[in-house]
């Protein structure tokens, strides 16, 4: 609405000129139809301006959807007392954080239903984030398909389902239930600082630090990150799912965020510190040990190139 507001202002003084006496007659009283050419020109290349910068910036705008969820485990397979995460960005946020209050949310197999409840809520940059875990033990060998009660979409796209690699189609997440039994995850080699992204977009800038390590015990796993503001001391935390490399034993992983959305936002302090748990399928956590992982948020001047 605002947009149609000024481009109707800009048009309107296209159309008429600009009203106050001086400029409404022409200097050169011999020549009025040059001055009005002139003065209509450079209205109209106001309007052009303008229109182009809206422009840009609805196509900005539109890189940024308004619905997306993501679900771990990201498999097929689910330990029997294992742990769910779910997260939803835009709209989806708002879904996610209600959750077993206007969204009752289980899990369902042909003979068996079994409520999920939230262990922790983690709020990211735009993103909501809930670590679910099944109120029973769920029976090993069934399948059983996430439901959420209630919820009815405003549009086709706002719904929560995943992709099925073996239909190739989008499908409420289901999961076979395992008995599996992890080792338990150590580090091989502590995170460490490799990048420091940060670009500049329309609706904002893209900021991250990347770190790799190794971890000994299983491939599949989260890693529970707190990030504390130095000189804020507050803290936020982020299960984030780790990224594979050229090197099957290095893993990586991100902290900040992309132009939209992302598990972390940086404030205007500098200064940062991290730590790191480990967590496996059944939400068994081998937690943090020694000294927070200190670092500098990325800027235009300290990012590194591309």
């Amino acid at each position: 609405m605002a947009n149609e507001i000024i481009i109707a202002f800009f048009l309107k003084k296209a159309k008429h000129g600009k009203r106050n006496n001086k400029l409404a007659c022409p200097r050169n009283k011999s020549r009025p139809f040059e001055y009005y050419k002139q003065t209509k020109l450079k209205n109209m290349k106001k309007l052009l301006f303008v229109w182009i910068y809206l422009s840009t910036m609805a196509l900005a705008s539109a890189d940024c959807s308004d619905w997306a969820t993501s679900f771990y485990p990201n498999g097929q397979t689910l330990s029997s007392q294992g742990i769910m995460v779910i997260e939803g960005y835009g709209q989806a946020s708002q879904v996610v954080s209600q959750f077993n209050t206007t969204y009752p949310i289980y899990l369902q197999s042909a003979k068996h239903k079994v409520k999920l409840t939230i262990k922790e809520t983690n709020k990211g940059y735009g993103t909501l984030q809930v670590v679910l875990v099944p109120a029973e033990p769920l029976k090993v060998g069934e399948k059983y398909t996430l439901v959420i009660e209630k919820y009815m979409p405003q549009a086709e796209h706002h719904t929560f389902t995943k992709h099925n690699y073996s239909t190739q189609k989008y499908e409420p997440p289901t999961w076979e239930i395992t008995n599996t039994v992890q080792n338990t995850l150590s580090w091989a080699k502590k995170p460490t600082e490799t990048k420091k992204h940060y670009v500049e977009f329309g609706c904002g800038p893209s900021r991250s630090v990347a770190f790799s390590f190794e971890v000994k015990g299983s491939a599949d796993y989260l890693v529970r990150v707190t990030l504390t503001n130095t000189a804020k001391k507050t803290k936020s935390t982020y299960y984030i799912l780790p990224e594979n490399t050229q090197n099957v034993a290095v893993q990586a992983l991100s902290i900040g965020h992309s132009m939209c959305s992302g598990e972390f936002a940086f404030g205007q302090e500098v200064d940062y510190t991290a730590t790191f748990d480990l967590v496996d399928t059944s939400g068994k956590i081998t937690a943090w040990v020694g000294k927070e992982v200190a670092f500098k948020k990325p800027t235009k001047e300290t990012r590194d190139e591309e």
